[in-house]
């Protein structure tokens, strides 16, 4: 991606869990951390900039740090789908459309279960619950639940 091998200038505030795995967008403007029961997604463009992100000048003043947004799953999908212990393998963005520039979806697993959010949803709206799941069949499809 642009980023490439750029260092972050800005410390992000977390939830006091740890971070297993970091994933950004192509553009550099959206980063994934993934925790054992949720996945923050942290807009990291710097207020009344074009398109400066907290990878570029001195990073992002702290009165302007963003809020992350925390996608977990539903507890009546936890319950249904009978998921004893959520842990997220690394969330990514998908290659999106237009030639992989725009992510559409953010992706991840527990267990059996592969889940989607939809990221265009959040960008637009702060939209974190739209997700779906689906189980992986033994045969290496997919099964839609």
């Amino acid at each position: 991606n642009k980023v490439g091998m750029k260092r972050c200038n800005t410390c992000l505030s977390g939830l006091g869990n740890s971070i297993k795995y970091l994933d950004i967008s192509d553009d550099g403007k959206w980063l994934l951390a993934t925790c054992k029961d949720y996945i923050l997604v942290i807009n990291t463009s710097q207020p009344g900039t074009d398109d400066k992100t907290g990878f570029e000048g001195r990073g992002i003043p702290l009165k302007n740090r963003p809020r992350p947004y925390i996608l977990r799953l539903k507890m009546k999908d936890i319950q249904k789908f009978q998921i004893r212990n959520v842990n997220f393998t690394a969330a990514k963005f998908d290659a999106g459309d237009n030639g992989g520039f725009e992510e559409n979806w953010i992706v991840s697993s527990t267990g059996p279960y592969i889940i989607k959010w939809n990221f265009k949803k959040l960008k637009k709206a702060g939209i974190v619950n739209d997700y779906s799941i689906r189980k992986a069949k033994s045969n290496g499809g997919w099964k839609v639940i």
